[in-house]
């Protein structure tokens, strides 16, 4: 299977870790696709929603290091790009409207779309109290808002403060595009609300995430187990050592006990 992955021309760590989780599989023909990097207005955020991505080897370096091509992502190689069955989006800032081929290029959100989309997605998730989660999607010309291929519910506890949870998101993140062939094959769509996309979070509504962050811990701690499948409606409560596996629909007002295990079958 040829696979492209996008990636700045400099140091980049996402587009590293998805590489070489690529290249452990040895199943894929892989080829880097440079994007252009634009340095935006310098942003001074209180709540970094990602570890450092500019670190690591360049794309070059990259190219040599694992003997594979180095192109272009633009209009002068499309007939390359084309060519691939699946293209990843490691890194990537917007791609030109004449490139975005249908059912091609994939990306990794970390939020659960539609109902949480745009820039800073983790923080506004905290901020609206829905939960946290990456969802795998195409890409197409709307905002985060492509056909959906897999969707994962972040698992955390009252133990983990937000740098746990933004580590744990992020590298749930690269998983998730390392293994995309198994997701292909094995769907999942929570067929969530769709909602606006947001625009970058403000430092005084970071502020309040940061002085919420315990309570909305609370709602959504998993010192109990779901599964990925599961789906929970508002106001229910999950007790401590308990289990809910795979399709289980938990209605609201629900209050489940501690250590209960509950299932289908």
């Amino acid at each position: 299977m040829k696979i492209g992955l996008t990636t700045y021309s400099l140091a980049h760590k996402k587009t590293q870790d998805i590489l070489e989780g690529l290249i452990k599989k040895n199943k894929y023909s892989i080829t880097l696709f440079e994007m252009p990097f634009k340095n935006l207005n310098k942003r001074n955020p209180i709540i970094n929603h990602r570890p450092e991505m500019f670190s690591g080897k360049e794309a070059k370096e990259l190219s040599d290091y694992y003997d594979i091509d180095l192109v272009k992502f633009d209009d002068k190689n499309r007939i390359l790009i084309e060519k691939q069955d699946y293209i990843l989006i490691g890194g990537a800032q917007l791609i030109p409207e004449n490139l975005i081929l249908r059912n091609k290029i994939i990306n990794c959100h970390c939020g659960l779309t539609p109902l949480v989309r745009g820039l800073d997605s983790l923080k506004w998730a905290i901020y609206f109290n829905e939960p946290l989660g990456n969802t795998l999607h195409f890409i197409d010309s709307s905002i985060d808002d492509g056909e959906i291929i897999y969707q994962k519910k972040l698992v955390f506890s009252l133990d983990d403060n937000l740098e746990n949870i933004i580590q744990k998101m992020y590298q749930e993140e690269i998983d998730i595009l390392i293994n995309f062939e198994d997701h292909l094959n094995n769907p999942i769509d929570f067929n969530l609300a769709r909602t606006d996309p947001n625009r970058r979070m403000p430092q005084k509504l970071e502020k309040q995430v940061l002085n919420n962050f315990e309570k909305y811990k609370t709602k959504f701690t998993s010192d109990y187990f779901l599964h990925e499948t599961v789906y929970i409606d508002e106001g229910v409560t999950v007790g401590r050592g308990s289990k809910i596996w795979h399709w289980c629909h938990l209605s609201t007002g629900s209050k489940i006990g501690e250590n209960c295990s509950f299932g289908q079958n």
